[in-house]
């Protein structure tokens, strides 16, 4: 194996052994599935610490890992991994970024940015600010928005065809509380990216549709599709 090549580590969590319970603890490896077998690369250089709960985003080659827990603390570096020749590599920010985390999101919404959104802190305190990290900028940017009222950890988030970032699900209290989880069924909605032109023809042939529904079929296929379907979309909210 060559010098600095390694699967990675595990470390347990010594208060974690009851009983038959085998333990848990962090790790930093990494699996492949190619959808049919897993398989675990030798990676090399410089990897992220063992942690649990970090969130992780792929743009291009490049594997990117932000946060996550290492016992008590709730980490905020951010690093990624190369995936064709499986080298890490830590990201040095100099400007104020996140504060450290768990339980949050990380969603790639350009081939030049990612979408950080909640998660847990080191003091159990559960996040709604959100940030823009610049891929070929190397600079985390905060990022305003009008759900700063959701807090939520533990939840799921997607990008949209239209620059939009969804946050749906997840927590908005401090799950390790006593208290009952306030689970969430609220939808977020992040505009992270200008809208594109043919979105902006769209809601101009949806806005004017009476008058241009009958030249609609000289579209090709794919708008005519798009169309259609935001059309049963305003169809089934106005039902």
């Amino acid at each position: 194996m060559a010098q600095g090549a390694h699967r990675g580590t595990f470390e347990y969590d010594e208060t974690s052994f009851m009983g038959d319970n085998p333990g848990r603890g962090w790790n930093n490896h990494i699996h492949i599935l190619d959808l049919s077998t897993w398989s675990q690369p030798v990676t090399k250089g410089n990897a992220p610490s063992p942690r649990a709960a970090h969130a992780c985003a792929k743009v291009g080659n490049r594997g990117y890992v932000f946060g996550g827990r290492y016992r008590d603390y709730r980490l905020n570096d951010l690093h990624y991994i190369d995936m064709d020749s499986w080298e890490w590599h830590e990201m040095s920010v100099p400007q104020q970024g996140p504060v450290g985390r768990s339980w949050h999101s990380l969603t790639p919404v350009s081939p030049d940015h990612i979408f950080l959104f909640g998660g847990f802190t080191t003091y159990r305190e559960t996040l709604s600010d959100a940030w823009l990290y610049c891929v070929s900028k190397n600079k985390w940017q905060q990022y305003k928005h009008n759900h700063t009222q959701s807090p939520r950890l533990w939840h799921t988030a997607c990008s949209g065809p239209d620059g939009e970032v969804f946050v749906f699900g997840g927590c908005a209290n401090n799950l390790l509380s006593h208290q009952r989880a306030a689970h969430s069924k609220e939808l977020l909605v992040f505009t992270v990216q200008p809208k594109s032109l043919v979105w902006f023809c769209m809601e101009a042939a949806l806005q004017h549709r009476e008058l241009l529904a009958a030249s609609w079929d000289c579209l090709p296929k794919h708008l005519l599709h798009s169309l259609k379907q935001r059309m049963g979309g305003i169809n089934a909210l106005g039902s």
